[in-house]
């Protein structure tokens, strides 16, 4: 079938040459009216495409036909007729060759026997500038315009703004393009387009749009690693390795599929809409199980509360259940009690590649972000030191440490604080006891992590925040990012570990990955030039 469709369109081709050099006193075609498989329909001016298709033969870049024959052709139009629907031309000529009679296709379009059709609404002409397609809407009024200007001048969130820019980009010449794009660049592009608002006129506005497309497609680089895995082997894994989280309270306990199953999907955190839960009553008790037979698992949730992300649903032979994520908490809670709706995956800075330096401002983080922050106040330097020497991002370093040392939660911890050692190999011959620092929790294993820690710490030489900063760097650059045999070169790698699951992996912590991204993504609010490399799994 699509070889046939492929042959029709450059018989039209072949055609309309052969008549273009013939003379014929017949109206020229001038246009050609498209769809692609999503069934958004295009035209082409015919002169342009025939002027690309010279190109395509004698060997030359051909961007208007290469696009233009990866469509099906809907219609064709002369000055006289307008559009006429294409298969009707083809069994009219077919039919011509059957009977053995000559074929003029202008006349056929140009008489009445020839069907016409309307182009579709929201057809886009397809032009070129500068080597790259340019689609603009056809036949809209003043009045569309105005509107899609006003639509965009009243969006107050990014995603207002992202429903404004899809749902009038007819309006705009570079609609396509912002649909084209990846989740999260779309809302980095709606976010720019929200900061830069109000536009006085369209001029304005298409000018401004052109220029945060262009931004987010040199800034942004989203990529797809495969891997041999399914997501179901991968679960069954990382359970057998007695995945840990906190959210079932009373302190860390062992994952459970679900939860282990939400975490390590990357589909969870493209931002696509996922199955989630508001609340509806008051004083609503989340259980550890589906059933009021299972005990209470944190605070009671008021009615409004959510949408909390459902990771699966269960039944105690009368109600239905759900089981819900609120962020603090996973558990339990009765369908009379909530109402089922949608909520966006997020997280997705998870996924952003982490080797090289993010070029920050010393000064500007110390300010911004470390002070106050105990032991680490001041220590910009040390990062990008670090950052520098083991090709390593500033951002991630600054952020898992403000993580693992507690800080970021006022909470330092004693490793982070400095913790006495016995000086048992006598490195400081004046002193009996010496002050270790470890800022990223290396080697604090969860039974015994202060010690286990502080060893680590004695060991590799940290005697001094500067010391443990860049020491640590050091250790996740070789570990992780760029291990000579795993290159975990994202938080979701270094998790998780999709090459080799349930091997070489930095924490265990379900949650840990995604607990880095919000500090990462504050601290990138803080730039305002840098390339973002998003590096997505893919299970079979």
């Amino acid at each position: 079938m699509q070889k046939s469709i492929k042959w029709a369109r450059i018989l039209v081709i072949a055609i309309s040459i052969l008549l273009l050099t013939t003379g014929t006193a017949f109206a020229a075609v001038i246009e050609m009216a498209v769809k692609d498989d999503k069934d958004n329909n295009y035209v082409f001016n015919y002169n342009e495409l025939i002027d690309s298709y010279t190109r395509n033969v004698i060997g030359m870049k051909s961007v208007l036909y290469d696009d233009f024959s990866s469509k099906s052709v809907t219609s064709i139009a002369t000055e006289e007729r307008g559009h006429v629907d294409y298969q009707d031309v083809l069994n009219a000529y077919t039919l011509s060759v059957v009977q053995g009679k000559s074929f003029d296709v202008v006349k056929y379009i140009d008489s009445s026997s020839s069907k016409r059709v309307e182009l579709k609404l929201g057809t886009r002409a397809v032009s070129v500038k500068d080597d790259k397609l340019v689609f603009t809407a056809l036949n809209l009024s003043e009045g569309d315009i105005e509107a899609a200007l006003k639509a965009v001048n009243d969006a107050s969130s990014v995603s207002s703004m992202i429903r404004a820019l899809t749902r009038n980009a007819d309006a705009f010449q570079d609609g396509e393009r912002f649909k084209k794009l990846h989740n999260f660049a779309q809302e980095r592009v709606a976010g720019r387009m929200l900061a830069r608002k109000s536009f006085k006129d369209a001029d304005a506005l298409a000018k401004a749009f052109k220029e945060e497309l262009q931004s987010a497609e040199k800034t942004i680089i989203i990529t797809y690693t495969e891997y041999g895995h399914t997501l179901k082997e991968i679960v069954g894994i990382q359970v057998g390795r007695n995945a840990q989280t906190d959210l079932y309270g009373g302190g860390w306990k062992s994952a459970d599929s679900d939860l282990v199953r939400w975490h390590v999907d990357p589909n969870n955190f493209q931002g696509f809409m996922l199955p989630a839960a508001r609340i509806t009553a008051s004083n609503v008790n989340v259980r550890s199980g589906p059933s009021t037979d299972y005990s209470i698992v944190g605070s009671r949730l008021q009615s409004g509360a959510g949408p909390f992300y459902v990771l699966n649903e269960g039944s105690d032979g009368n109600y239905a259940w759900y089981k819900i994520l609120t962020g603090t908490r996973v558990g339990w809670v009765r369908e009379d009690l909530l109402e089922l709706t949608t909520r966006k995956g997020d997280a997705m800075f998870q996924f952003l590649k982490l080797s090289g330096n993010a070029g920050v401002s010393a000064d500007e983080v110390n300010e911004n972000i470390l002070k106050g922050r105990g032991t680490l106040e001041g220590q910009a330097e040390a990062f990008i030191a670090g950052s520098e020497e083991y090709g390593i991002n500033e951002i991630f370093l600054i952020s898992l440490a403000l993580h693992e040392s507690g800080y970021a939660n006022n909470r330092p911890s004693k490793l982070a604080k400095g913790y006495e050692v016995d000086d048992v190999d006598n490195k400081f011959p004046d002193k009996d006891k010496v002050t270790v620092y470890n800022m990223y929790g290396i080697g604090a294993f969860d039974s015994n992590p202060t010690e286990a820690g502080a060893q680590y710490a004695y060991n590799a030489g940290w005697f001094s925040p500067e010391e443990a900063i860049i020491g640590g760097a050091r250790f996740a650059s070789r570990n992780y990012i760029h291990h000579k045999t795993y290159q975990q070169d994202t938080l979701y790698k270094m998790r998780w570990n999709p090459a080799s699951p349930g091997n070489h992996q930095y924490a265990t912590d379900v949650g840990w990955a995604t607990k880095q991204v919000p500090r990462i993504m504050n601290l990138y609010a803080q730039l305002e030039t840098y390339i973002l490399h998003f590096d997505i799994p893919k299970y079979k």
